[in-house]
């Protein structure tokens, strides 16, 4: 199944929007959630990162998915954030980074 939401500020979002954007696209899969069960989600937009990830914020902690963001230099996405590395932050777990720059 797929959806396909799109802002009316199409490629120009303005940084005051990002939030009821956020907040609206959010609370329409939390509706579309509810009526539906999957087992995993993939988010794939192009926007900029912040409204992905309060998206995926709102969106919940307890489900797998993945949220992608379109990267225009190889015309492809790319994934920006795993919804169980939220749950895991959450859960208070011990997260150890390998890339840390020092």
């Amino acid at each position: 199944s797929m959806v396909v939401i799109e802002s009316l500020h199409k490629g120009n979002l303005p940084v005051d929007d990002f939030l009821k954007v956020a907040q609206e696209t959010a609370s329409y899969l939390q509706d579309l959630r509810q009526r539906y069960s999957f087992e995993r989600y993939h988010f794939f937009f192009s926007c900029p990162v912040p409204v992905a990830f309060m998206i995926g914020l709102a969106f919940g902690h307890y489900v797998d998915g993945s949220i992608y963001n379109y990267q225009r230099d190889g015309s492809s996405y790319e994934e920006v954030l795993d919804l169980r590395y939220l749950r895991k932050l959450r859960e208070g777990c011990q997260i150890y980074y390998t890339n840390l720059v020092t």
